[in-house]
């Protein structure tokens, strides 16, 4: 006689190790990422096609989504859920205009328009405030205090908080 046996295969769990989730923020919803496997032979990733999507372009924690699934290729494997997130930082921008406003009693002024490095080309400059931390009297080389108005999400200023330097004009 002969005898028969079902065997159950169960598939071995494979894991998935995600690098480049971050990135400065640069107005795109992109995310280059890397997918690495678990060595298993015969198992690899189908990542043809697939790109990765931030679920929105502005700094701050985000899910990551595929284009597409992500396939596992080869027998006798299961591939371990994995949730795909990253964080877009703040860009740095750096005033690079020389400040100077005229007298009015007052010691601040917003920047509207200004020079700045760290500015993505295609986005117009987020408003600044300038305080002068000594008085508002006519005077140059003046300590100042620059702040991002409005709380700006996607710049951070790298003199936040720091002293710079600007002018104080009579007024004509």
């Amino acid at each position: 006689a002969v005898a028969s046996k079902t065997i159950d295969v169960v598939p071995a769990t494979l894991n998935v190790t995600v690098s480049g989730q971050n990135k400065e923020y640069d107005g795109t919803t992109t995310a280059n990422i890397a997918l690495l496997l678990d060595a298993a032979e015969g198992a690899s990733l189908d990542l043809e096609g697939v790109s990765f999507n931030y679920t929105s372009k502005d700094a701050g924690n985000k899910s990551i989504l595929p284009s597409k699934d992500i396939v596992l290729k080869g027998n006798n494997y299961e591939l371990k859920a994995i949730s795909l997130s990253g964080e877009i930082s703040k860009r740095t921008l750096i005033v690079t205009s020389q400040i100077s406003k005229y007298y009015d009693g007052t010691n601040t002024i917003d920047l509207t328009d200004y020079s700045a490095t760290g500015l993505l080309t295609e986005e117009t400059v987020p408003t600044v405030t300038a305080t002068f931390t000594g008085d508002a009297n006519v005077g140059l080389d003046k300590d100042i205090k620059l702040a991002l108005k409005d709380n700006n999400s996607n710049y951070v200023l790298a003199t936040e908080g720091n002293t710079a330097k600007g002018n104080i004009s009579k007024s004509t």
